[in-house]
């Protein structure tokens, strides 16, 4: 029943994680996230079992996870500031759209919340902690947020600067940060993408930016787009956020005809990365799915034939499965 390579006994010893999920970057992104990433982890160890004779159960998940949904806290100074200039919320709000230069109280904020969770999973006896965050645009912040949460003087100096009382001011040295864009470029890697086909990143600028920088050196051959393209896709970002089928099917056809059309006549095999976690237009691959399967093939990469059952990258993606890009 165990296999000649043991790996059921490999599958009970593999220590569990503990993923501290920080939502509300927009709250339907991060719920879609996590049930991308359970559907994601079930489809691999149903693949795994199976090899065993074995049916699924979720007892053998080895991924656990808490959400955090308080854009109140995280986002108090910028909400209210706004408030009070405008006496309404407006688009001022959604500083990975609209800022390259995130409020400082921010980082600090986010390392507090990030900080008690990882306390509170660590004394449930989970060894590591991954903390994601589903948004393209703030992959860097949760960075910093996760370096100042780790080492102890900055994490009592953001908690002070906030006026936040920790439940512990034990560090957190164990914790890593594990961003869209991060996690996207290495799945991309991993299932021989990053070949020097161009790719066009349809996120914030924000994000733009830091594909181009991260996945540029490791291959990511990112097409730049214009002013006017930029200012569409934005326009698309605030049209998800907002929900009206009016709105999302006009943010589509722009995208269509203004960017996409043209660009895939200047670059035959163009690739397209929807890179806000708010879209989710069909357009081509989805970072979310991208994100949630290379979270559950790290966290089971030390299985023996992991590779091998975490599936292609086509499996999820029926635009690759016509293209004729060779991944099959």
């Amino acid at each position: 029943m165990n296999g000649p390579n043991g790996l059921l006994d490999q599958l009970r010893d593999l220590p569990t994680l503990f993923d501290v999920v920080v939502g509300d970057f927009g709250r339907e992104a991060a719920t879609r996230y996590l049930a991308i990433m359970a559907e994601e982890e079930r489809a691999f160890l149903t693949r795994l079992l199976a090899t065993q004779d074995l049916p699924f159960l979720d007892e053998y998940r080895r991924i656990m996870f808490g959400h955090i949904g308080d854009v109140a806290y995280l986002k108090r100074v910028t909400v209210q500031r706004v408030w009070a200039e405008q006496g309404r919320l407006t688009d001022e709000v959604l500083v990975a759209v609209k800022a390259h230069d995130i409020p400082s109280d921010m980082v600090a904020r986010f390392a507090c919340v990030i900080h008690d969770e990882a306390v509170l999973a660590m004394r449930r006896g989970h060894g590591r902690v991954r903390v994601a965050l589903p948004c393209n645009a703030l992959s860097e912040t949760l960075g910093d947020a996760v370096r100042v949460a780790g080492e102890a003087r900055a994490f009592k100096a953001a908690a002070e600067s906030v006026d936040y009382e920790p439940i512990s001011d034990d560090a957190v040295p164990e914790l890593t940060a594990h961003g869209v864009v991060h996690s996207t470029i290495g799945q991309l890697e991993r299932t021989g993408m990053l070949d020097g086909r161009p790719f066009v990143v349809l996120g914030a600028a924000m994000a733009n930016e830091q594909y181009r920088r991260l996945g540029g050196p490791r291959g990511m051959n990112i097409i730049l787009l214009t002013e006017l393209q930029q200012a569409i896709v934005d326009e698309a970002v605030l049209a998800c956020i907002d929900g009206s089928d009016a709105n999302l099917a006009t943010a589509r056809q722009a995208i269509e005809g203004e960017i996409l059309t043209p660009l895939r006549r200047l670059h035959p095999g163009l690739v397209v990365l929807e890179a806000c976690t708010d879209f989710d237009f069909g357009l081509g691959l989805d970072s979310l799915r991208l994100m949630a399967r290379q979270m559950v093939f790290e966290c089971y990469r030390d299985l023996q034939a992991a590779s091998d059952l975490a599936g292609p990258l086509s499996e999820f993606n029926p635009i690759l499965r016509t293209s004729g890009n060779g991944i099959l």
